[in-house]
């Protein structure tokens, strides 16, 4: 019997991380509930496409970055959800609602940490959008919005988010 995906497309683990990055990396995925993001300062975290990333409520407004600090790689959150700055444990760097190092511990030390050079160490920004308490991420900016990519279920969302009540 002849079939169209053998077994091992099942199990190999390149396939798979090929798959995931292709697949996550360029379209819009389920992230969160705005419940989970509710006063300022609540933080989930996610890996999607393979990427670490956090979403964020900076005064309200939902802005999601790679979890990963450009100092020295580390994450910067380590637990799933919570509320707080986002600092890098490892060295205390610190960073604002842009995801530029707002905070740099010893700065005088680094001798070639000018503006230029700062505003070059941001965190990778993702897209966020919501459709009514639906929290969505997207890696690539300028792509299609949200609202073109759900199509009909947009409105869908939406209703169904009204009926939810608190969660």
């Amino acid at each position: 019997m002849e079939t169209l995906i053998g077994p091992s497309f099942y199990r190999d683990e390149e396939l798979f991380q090929r798959e995931n990055r292709e697949l996550f990396l360029d379209c819009w995925c389920f992230a969160c509930f705005k419940s989970d993001l509710s006063k300022d300062g609540d933080y989930i975290t996610r890996r999607i496409g393979g990427k670490p990333l956090f979403i964020r409520n900076f005064k309200g407004k939902y802005r999601a970055f790679e979890n990963i600090c450009s100092h020295r790689f580390s994450r910067i959150f380590t637990t799933e959800c919570g509320n707080g700055p986002v600092v890098c444990p490892y060295h205390g760097w610190r960073y604002d609602e842009e995801g530029l190092p707002s905070v740099i511990p010893k700065k005088p030390r680094f001798a070639d940490l000018d503006a230029n050079r700062i505003g070059g160490l941001g965190l990778k920004e993702w897209n966020v959008e919501t459709s009514g308490e639906f929290v969505f991420v997207h890696h690539n900016k300028g792509r299609l919005g949200l609202h073109d990519f759900l199509g009909e279920t947009y409105a869908l969302l939406e209703e169904m988010s009204q009926a939810m009540g608190d969660i």
